[in-house]
């Protein structure tokens, strides 16, 4: 029992010791953290939506900070940046800008980028870095698409009908067809069909077999991607 108490005498004088080390320590950091000035930060943005284009991105934020008064993007590796004034109507108001396309000052080249976006207030006070990976599509991607393979189709003269037979979608970026062609009236036509609306086999009417018709794939590079991308456009021979 002797033993036990004279250890916990012990414990417990050392852990007094190192307490006021630890306290003298702390003080001496906090000193010198005044003496260079308190460091203020404001809010970060609450979130970031991105919707990724071609040569383009379009950003969508929320700063709920109502000392934020503008907003500094930057992306790496082109160590680039853009700078946009906010003005607060609403606690939960959101925000657009666009990184290169003709809506923005900016040029972006396809490829992958880190974005870091920080908010400042009028008195030059920043917010923390907020980051996120941001992806910008284009030539190289598009140069990767092919369009979904036509399995037959059949031009019926009595009714001037043509019926076309599709394999399914090519992967989960494609969204749907477009199809182009002349009617006997000699009146350009263009179907837009969403992969869900592609029917087969999928019927034409009153369709000009001595004209070209055409059709070709669209894609989306993400599920909330702004621009479409199509692949190259496929002619249908009919004899």
């Amino acid at each position: 029992m002797v033993m036990k108490k004279s250890g916990s005498y012990i414990f417990l004088l050392v852990s007094i010791v190192i307490a006021l080390y630890s306290c003298s320590d702390m003080n001496d950091m906090h000193d010198e953290y005044l003496a260079g000035g308190e460091r203020i930060y404001i809010g970060k943005i609450d979130s970031l939506k991105t919707f990724a284009g071609d040569g383009r991105i379009k950003l969508r934020f929320w700063a709920s900070d109502p000392r934020a008064k503008a907003v500094g993007f930057y992306w790496y590796p082109n160590n680039d940046s853009l700078f946009v004034d906010i003005n607060h109507t609403s606690s939960t108001e959101s925000f657009e800008v666009y990184i290169g396309g003709t809506s923005s000052t900016k040029t972006i080249s396809e490829g992958n980028y880190t974005l870091k976006v920080i908010t400042q207030d009028d008195k030059g006070h920043f917010s923390i870095p907020f980051e996120k990976i941001i992806n910008i599509y284009g030539d190289r991607f598009r140069s990767t698409l092919v369009n979904r393979v036509l399995k037959s189709f059949v031009y019926q003269v009595s009714d001037a009908s043509l019926s076309l037979t599709f394999s399914g979608p090519i992967n989960d970026k494609e969204i749907g067809i477009e199809i182009s062609y002349t009617d006997k009236d000699g009146t350009g036509k263009t179907l837009v069909l969403a992969d869900t609306e592609v029917t087969t086999p999928m019927k034409l009417l009153n369709v000009d077999k001595t004209k070209p018709v055409s059709y070709r794939t669209m894609f989306h590079p993400e599920p909330n991607a702004i621009d479409v991308f199509y692949a190259s456009s496929k002619t249908i021979t009919i004899p």
